[in-house]
This record gives C-alpha cells, sequence and structure tokens, in this order.
C-alpha cells in the first residue's frame, strides 16, 4: 500500500508543469487533498501515532532508569551537598519523579487510545504533553548534574 502512496504522488507530480492554467493546478491540488484526507491518512496516520506511542514509551523507561540510577546514590550525593544544595537537589528528585509518573500515565492513556476509532486527537495531545513532560525530566537531570559540579 505504500507503494501505492508513492506511486500515486508520483503521478500527481508528474501531471504538473509550469505552463498549466492555475485552474488545473487547482483541481490537481483539490484532488490531491481530497486523496490525503481520505486514502492517506486513514492508513499513515495510526501508523505514525504507534510510532509516536512507542518511542516515548521508549524514552520514559530511559529516563526512569536514569532516575533509578540517582536514587541509588541519593544518599551518598545528598550528604556531600551543602545544606542549600540538599533542599534543591530534594526538590529536583521529586520534580522529576512525578514528571516521569506523569509522562507514564498520559503515555498509558494514549496507548489506550490506539485501539479507540477517531482518536488521533488525543493520541497526539497524550504523546505531546508526555514529551513535554520527558523534557522537563531531562531539563532537571541537568540541573542535579550541575548541583554537583559547583
Amino acid at each position: 500500500q505504500l507503494a501505492d502512496f508513492r506511486s500515486y504522488y508520483e503521478a500527481t507530480r508528474e501531471d504538473i508543469n509550469q505552463d498549466m492554467p492555475l485552474s488545473t493546478l487547482l483541481k490537481i491540488s483539490n484532488r490531491l487533498k481530497e486523496w490525503h484526507e481520505t486514502d492517506y491518512a486513514p492508513v499513515i496516520v495510526p501508523i505514525v501515532d504507534f510510532s509516536a506511542v512507542l518511542q516515548n514509551k521508549n524514552t520514559i523507561a530511559i529516563a526512569a532508569r536514569r532516575l533509578a540510577s540517582i536514587m541509588k546514590d541519593e544518599k551518598r550525593i545528598r550528604s556531600a551537598l551543602p545544606p542549600s544544595k540538599e533542599i534543591v537537589f530534594t526538590q529536583l528528585i521529586k520534580k522529576t519523579q512525578a514528571a516521569i509518573a506523569q509522562a507514564m500515565k498520559l503515555n498509558a492513556r494514549a496507548e489506550d487510545a490506539l485501539a479507540l476509532p477517531d482518536a488521533d486527537d488525543a493520541i497526539d495531545v497524550s504523546v505531546d504533553n508526555a514529551d513535554m513532560l520527558i523534557r522537563q525530566a531531562y531539563a532537571h537531570f541537568i540541573a542535579m548534574s550541575k548541583l554537583l559540579k559547583k
């Protein structure tokens, strides 16, 4: 089916030339848009959604493993920090835990929505929000690292 999509797109592209009147280009454009909405998107969007959920799941798992690694050394790290930095470190740990936990929930919600019809928007929102939370978690990891270097 992907080969058919490519063939259709290439055939449409070959139909276009610089000497065409605008009305013909508009017809081709409208036909391509209709094809995209009726034939292409219903096949491709679920694949993209599935890939996004799976990729997020892996990214979240990596962040969780990194946090677990930090937590193994938490007592040692905290004892090496002055009290003011220890407080900041503890806050960063809590924020990171919360961000990862919420990202897991959002990605699970997106994964559940994969089985539902017309859930593209819900999946996109959940995946995007989970992504944002994981970026926040990594910002916290960087802040923790900077605390230890100072």
